[in-house]
């Protein structure tokens, strides 16, 4: 079920087969819609003039913070096209407003790295019900395409014996292209690998001791190997929070401080003060 702001029109409402509800405003949207990942948070602004407004009247700096913390995915829905002069000028109606091309880019820069709330975007009124139904569906299924390691590729025909276990090794820890190239001369199939000792391996060039007992570690239930795996990285640990603390004031202020909040969110912070278009990155 979808629910939907008493204040927002009747034709969007009519489109989403959305209920009125005030919960959406309490949490800083326009329409609330669970999904199987959590709660969608979307806050509508017609672009360019109803999205000015609530920047200039205070509107948007209120309603950004409540949106972030009410929804699991907040989304900011930008309705309609900015559009600009020659000089880079946002105009409105043909009229050029003080807002430049750069300023409304470092705008929703700031919607996303302040507050960690995604800019969506429609065509128009009658375009946002789709986009609100497709971020829906997006949210209510996996998506692991991105996490999907990519298909062996050949310059010709189909892959040879040679070819698919050299990419079955590249699956293996520390193991690139040219150290799958060499193992699989030496070890021609992953059966033949499996079969050999931590000492074979070791005996291999290129390979070396740490790498030799990963891939080890990984073929076999090696416990030995592992505890000492773990005690190398230990220490390796302990010198690099030494080097850390070496690091000048300025290598340390190139990591973004992330805040966890209230209610196990995390989010980019960035000192800012209200968000007026003085203090969003604006550049006029």
């Amino acid at each position: 079920m979808i629910l939907i702001s008493p204040s927002e029109p009747m034709v969007l409402r009519q489109a989403l087969e959305a209920t009125n509800s005030p919960l959406c405003e309490e949490k800083g949207a326009d329409i609330l819609a669970p999904t199987r990942k959590g709660l969608l948070g979307i806050q509508r602004k017609e672009a360019p003039s109803d999205f000015l407004a609530s920047l200039e009247d205070g509107r948007l700096a209120r309603e950004l913070p409540l949106l972030h913390l009410g929804a699991d995915f907040p989304i900011l829905l930008l309705e309609g096209t900015f559009n600009y002069d020659a000089g880079g000028r946002l105009s409105i109606d043909g009229r050029p407003t003080r807002y430049n091309r750069s300023g409304i880019k470092n705008l929703l820069r700031s919607v996303f790295y302040t507050h960690g709330i995604v800019v969506e975007r429609s065509e128009n009124l009658s375009d946002t019900p789709n986009v609100v139904r497709e971020l829906v569906d997006y949210l209510s299924h996996d998506h692991t395409s991105l996490l999907n390691r990519p298909k062996l590729q050949v310059v010709w025909g189909k892959p040879t014996s040679d070819q698919q276990h050299c990419y079955f090794y590249q699956g293996m820890p520390g193991v690139g292209v040219v150290l799958a190239q060499s193992l699989t001369s030496v070890f021609p199939t992953p059966a033949d690998l499996v079969k050999a000792s931590l000492e074979d391996l070791k005996a291999l060039p290129q390979i070396g001791k740490q790498r030799a007992g990963r891939i080890h570690a990984f073929l076999h239930d090696d416990s030995d190997v592992k505890s000492e795996m773990a005690s190398t990285a230990n220490k390796s640990g302990e010198i690099s929070v030494q080097e850390e603390s070496q690091k000048s004031p300025g290598d340390q202020m190139n990591k973004m401080p992330i805040d966890q909040s209230s209610n196990g969110k995390k989010s980019i912070s960035f000192p800012t003060g209200n968000a007026t278009a003085d203090s969003l990155d604006l550049d006029f």
